[in-house]
């Protein structure tokens, strides 16, 4: 199985997350994206392997400025790399009020990543997995309030950088 060739010791990673067609569908519903996403799927370089799938600040155990540990792996699943890193870059670059990514800030965390040499990611593709992860979370999150409920802040918030991030660029 993947987790064991993965070394998980049995553990059954998720499967990537996806939001198809959903009673939330009216405002998330984005051919242009759809398109983009299946043209990388379709042209992406890295192998699927395991990702932690909840790459926040809160997660980061950082010790003498640098990140020494990541904590809660309940969402581990073996996924592409970038898609990790796409979020990880949301996560670490929105502004507090959750509803807009800080570009430069953004830009210097991709700079540090790039830095390390690990591995080459085209920048153009992570605005698209952003807005990628961003319907899943919106699309999770209105499936737990139940139908017609309206969004609390925080999906409101998702919801309004998954619009404002079409035609963005890192």
């Amino acid at each position: 199985s993947a987790a064991e060739e993965l070394n998980l010791g049995g553990r059954r990673p998720l499967p990537v997350p996806r939001c198809e067609r959903c009673a939330h569908w009216e405002d998330l519903s984005d051919p242009a994206l759809d398109a983009a996403l299946l043209a990388w799927e379709r042209r992406a370089r890295s192998k699927p392997l395991a990702v932690h799938g909840d790459f926040y600040r809160r997660n980061l155990i950082c010790r003498d400025g640098a990140i020494a540990g990541l904590i809660d792996w309940d969402e581990l699943r073996v996924d592409h790399p970038e898609r990790e890193l796409a979020w990880a870059a949301w996560e670490l670059s929105k502004n507090p009020a959750g509803n807009a990514i800080m570009l430069e800030r953004a830009g210097g965390f991709l700079d540090a990543y790039a830095r390390t040499g690990r591995r080459r990611v085209d920048r153009a593709d992570l605005v698209p997995l952003i807005r990628e992860g961003l319907r899943v979370e919106i699309c999770r999150n209105r499936t737990a309030r139940g139908p017609g409920a309206p969004d609390d802040d925080y999906t409101a918030a998702e919801a309004r950088a998954f619009r404002d991030l079409r035609g963005a660029a890192l």
